[in-house]
């Protein structure tokens, strides 16, 4: 089964993705390495779709 993030469009994140990365990114303590991979996605992946989605602080 693919992981929600490689079945996106690559210029859509659905909210409820967003919400739950944003909610992992806090819980983590704003540990990029550790968010990526409990989400198993590359670090810099997950930065750039943090950024392009406005997610970064």
């Amino acid at each position: 089964m693919p992981i929600p993030w490689q079945c996106m469009h690559r210029s859509r994140i659905p909210r409820r993705f967003a919400s739950i990365t944003k909610q992992i990114y806090m819980l983590c303590g704003g540990n990029m390495s550790k968010t990526a991979r409990l989400l198993s996605m590359h670090r810099r992946t997950l930065q750039r779709l943090m950024m392009r989605h406005s997610l970064l602080r």
